[in-house]
């Protein structure tokens, strides 16, 4: 017979030191970051839309293990206009999980292009505000093909001249940062 008794105990797998992300034009950036992973297996992005209940897996990361931590990220692509809740799931090695706290983004369709297809000029509807504006006209392959800052001045319309610019015919994204807000849409160039 033992005189003593044996404890077990277990740190908590992961220590989550923040869950955030990034509008960009390719979608939502989901990015977090661990201090400590002990037995952590993966991270699951679960995601509901317009509404903070109801959510479904996006994707997932296998947990690199690292004592001291790790960066991870994840995009999501397949973002419209609407709100998106996000939150991550943290999975150990024993299947037991946690959940991060929820974040949200809001995308907005309050930019309309009126000339799509456009030949010489993309005349834009502005949400109102002033500020800058920040307009980057991107091709199929994700290159920059035209870059231009404004000010806007309480602007509801402006128009950007693209005519003797190299700019072949074809689809591009019109990727518009204005007052802090992120919008992107297709277009076509005759």
């Amino acid at each position: 017979m033992s005189n003593y008794i044996s404890v077990i105990s277990s740190p908590l797998p992961i220590t989550l030191v923040n869950f955030a992300g990034t509008k960009t034009s390719a979608g939502i950036t989901l990015n977090w970051k661990t201090s400590v992973e002990i037995n952590a297996r993966l991270f699951i992005v679960e995601r509901s839309v317009n509404s903070n209940n109801n959510f479904s897996a996006i994707g997932q990361v296998t947990a690199t293990g690292n004592a001291n931590g790790s960066n991870y990220y994840l995009l999501d692509a397949n973002v419209s206009t609407g709100t998106y809740f996000y939150r991550l799931k943290m999975v150990d090695n024993n299947g037991t999980s946690r959940y991060s706290n929820i974040i949200s983004f809001t995308i907005s369709t309050a930019l309309l292009v009126n000339t799509n297809p456009f030949k010489d000029n993309i005349s834009i509807s502005l949400p109102a505000g002033s500020g800058t504006g920040h307009f980057r006209l991107l091709d199929a392959a994700g290159r920059t093909v035209l870059l231009e800052d404004r000010s806007l001045n309480n602007q509801t319309n402006i128009t950007i001249n693209v005519s003797g610019k190299a700019i072949a015919s074809g689809v591009y994204i019109l990727d518009a940062l204005i007052n802090n807000e992120h919008y992107v849409t297709k277009l076509i160039k005759q």
